[in-house]
């Protein structure tokens, strides 16, 4: 199950990763493109909170850590106030792991 788990969390930066890519080869408007992002992302950050209560099922605190690290490098673009909606469930869901398992990420529990 943790090998699973690590693979989940690959393929979800290996999936903004290609898309960002693909996305400097085709033309697409601007507004088309950022609606693209934000559904991506929006996906991305789901399949992140389904993994994260998976390791806490498993009780792996270096995986609980860096999912909730790979949540907050993919809710960064959701920082402008327009799209803040769209991060706060995954980010509580994420804070509230780094807090079951007392983790010393302190700057990412804060940040979060």
């Amino acid at each position: 199950m943790q090998g699973r788990l690590f693979l989940e969390n690959l393929k979800s930066q290996l999936l903004l990763g290609k898309f960002e890519e693909e996305n400097r080869v085709t033309q697409i408007s601007e507004s088309e493109l950022i609606a693209r992002r934000v559904s991506l992302r929006n996906q991305v950050l789901s399949s992140l909170e389904k993994n994260l209560t998976g390791c806490l099922k498993i009780m792996n605190l270096e995986l609980i850590n860096d999912t909730c690290m790979l949540m907050f490098n993919t809710g960064i673009p959701f920082f402008k106030k327009s799209l803040r909606k769209n991060i706060n469930k995954s980010f509580l869901s994420a804070v509230d792991a780094l807090e079951q398992t007392s983790s010393n990420e302190t700057l990412l529990r804060v940040s979060l």
